[in-house]
């Protein structure tokens, strides 16, 4: 009897002995399991989200660019044709409201502050020789976008500026303002990921301009 209870009480702390080791052992498989599969889980979606910023970008790019033809073109054809104040007024008319990109369509400045623009644009002649936009279009020839500001409306706005040679002997600069509320919203559309953000970064100083 005595040989049994002993062999009972060995058994006991065998098992006492066996099952917790076992369940640490089970808890570290199971804990290692997790890691492994939450970082494969992680470098899976940041793949994604790579590919999906990659795409978002690639059409940001053609995006912009296809604004940027149509303003160029517009530029061509007054340095072509080299319309007087009234006819560029009436040329300038046609394209308010044109396009939702740019919807109070393209002006033209001058050296000495003044502003030809669609007539029914709200287009502020307000501190004009001083403007991100036109102090940065008499930089270049080709039309281009600039760094981001905002108007007096409050609005974030990225412009597309640049001289042009209309046969006036002042200096005069052409442009168009899209609004990065619009650009925040085709970012977005784009997004292939769920719960995914898409920002529009400032490359001057890193600021998120939309998102």
């Amino acid at each position: 009897m005595a040989g049994k209870k002993r062999k009972l009480s060995i058994k006991a702390k065998l098992l006492g002995t066996i099952i917790p080791v076992s369940a640490v052992v089970l808890f570290l498989l199971i804990l290692v399991s997790y890691l492994v599969s939450k970082g494969m889980m992680k470098d899976s979606a940041m793949n994604l989200l790579d590919a999906s910023i990659g795409n978002q970008v690639a059409e940001m790019e053609g995006w912009l660019q296809k604004d940027l033809v149509s303003f160029e073109m517009v530029k061509k054809n007054i340095e072509g044709t080299k319309p007087d104040d009234k006819e560029l007024q009436e040329l300038l008319n046609q394209y308010y409201n044109y396009n939702a990109d740019y919807p109070e369509g393209i002006y033209v400045a001058s050296a000495d502050g003044t502003l030809v623009k669609p007539k029914e644009s709200k287009k502020s002649e307000k501190g004009l020789l001083d403007s991100v936009w036109y102090t940065q279009g008499l930089s270049r020839v080709n039309m281009a976008f600039g760094s981001a500001y905002t108007n007096e409306e409050g609005e974030n706005i990225i412009s597309a500026s640049g001289i042009i040679d209309d046969g006036e002997d002042k200096v005069r600069v052409i442009s168009a303002d899209v609004s990065l509320d619009h650009v925040s919203l085709i970012v977005n559309s784009m997004v292939e990921m769920e719960d995914a953000e898409a920002f529009l970064i400032d490359t001057v100083d890193g600021t998120i301009l939309a998102g």
